[in-house]
């Protein structure tokens, strides 16, 4: 409660006090105030029992002096240190306490545990989204770039290459994003994934396509120049599909993933070596295909969705 509140509250308690002391006749102000005898006798004998001190006139704290279903405080101190260690939200806790630790505790007391130590903040509510499509088979590849260190001088590229079934997800750093490296990066993932690629999604930059800026933009008699990653993809085997300009939502859970490695992999990174990096994000795309549940997949990780198809079962683990 606000601090007016209570200051309003000592103001309206005092009043019965001082007329009782200036007129002795209790029915004359419990009728003035419209209050029982019951109450006005209890709160004249607690301030009296005070020594006569107005803050006395305040309701007392109605918590319970003890807890006994309170979580206990060593499960308490392994949340919080979790939440330190990955960042994970109550979901994904819940799901490591009981992997790792067989602690089976619901996903609300998770989240008090969290609000209480000050680990987690309330977001806004926001309108939900419409649920956009997935594929109902492995094979279809979303393919992106993410610039990591912003734009500055030193910075590096993760190409980044996402399955829109199984969300299984490989990357790769580079110093500078050219189109040698998008067709390297392509010749790193057909190796890569444990089924063929079908189809492969990705947006208009440069480094993919040459819609908006190649030749058939100055010189409208030529016949268009096929970008040499279009032309890889055909030699593979690969369909190679473009958003429609300004929607990035087609690309959507390859978008979200570099969400995730912002807030699980890069954050905790003190230092970006890039020497360093590139072994650091193979181990974590092997954790993330193998390991880390996806909440996109009701908890499953996209190694075990990829089983959920028999012509797949026989996946035990997947490389980066």
């Amino acid at each position: 409660m606000p601090k007016y509140y209570y200051s309003q509250l000592i103001r309206k308690r005092l009043a019965w006090i001082l007329l009782y002391q200036k007129t002795k006749n209790v029915s004359f102000i419990c009728r003035h105030f419209g209050i029982a005898r019951k109450t006005f006798y209890k709160w004249l004998s607690r301030y009296n029992r005070s020594g006569q001190d107005p803050s006395s006139l305040i309701d007392k704290p109605r918590r319970p002096k003890r807890a006994p279903r309170e979580t206990p405080q060593l499960i308490q101190m392994l949340v919080v240190r979790l939440r330190k260690e990955t960042l994970f939200g109550p979901d994904r806790l819940n799901f490591f306490l009981l992997k790792d630790h067989k602690i089976a505790i619901p996903k609300s007391t998770i989240y008090a545990i969290l609000k209480r130590k000050g680990l987690i903040k309330k977001t806004a509510r926001r309108m939900k989204k419409p649920l956009l499509y997935h594929m109902p088979f492995p094979g279809y590849i979303q393919m992106d770039i993410k610039m990591i260190g912003g734009y500055r001088p030193n910075r590096f590229v993760q190409y980044s290459a996402q399955d829109d079934a199984t969300r299984m997800k490989f990357t790769k750093l580079y110093k500078e994003r050219t189109t040698s490296n998008t067709l390297n990066f392509l010749k790193h993932i057909t190796g890569r994934f444990p089924f063929p690629i079908k189809s492969i999604r990705t947006d208009n930059d440069s480094v993919f396509t040459n819609i908006y800026t190649g030749d058939p933009k100055t010189h409208p008699l030529k016949m268009p120049r096929i970008h040499p990653f279009t032309l890889a993809c055909k030699a593979h085997g690969i369909l190679h599909k473009l958003n429609r300009p300004s929607c990035p939502e087609q690309n959507g859970k390859v978008e979200r993933s570099h969400r995730t490695d912002a807030e699980e992999f890069y954050r905790l990174k003190k230092s970006l070596n890039f020497e360093v990096l590139i072994k650091e994000r193979k181990e974590y795309d092997e954790f993330f295909n193998n390991h880390r549940p996806h909440m996109g997949l009701n908890g499953l990780t996209p190694l075990q969705k990829l089983q959920t198809f028999p012509e797949y079962k026989s996946v035990t683990y997947v490389f980066s």
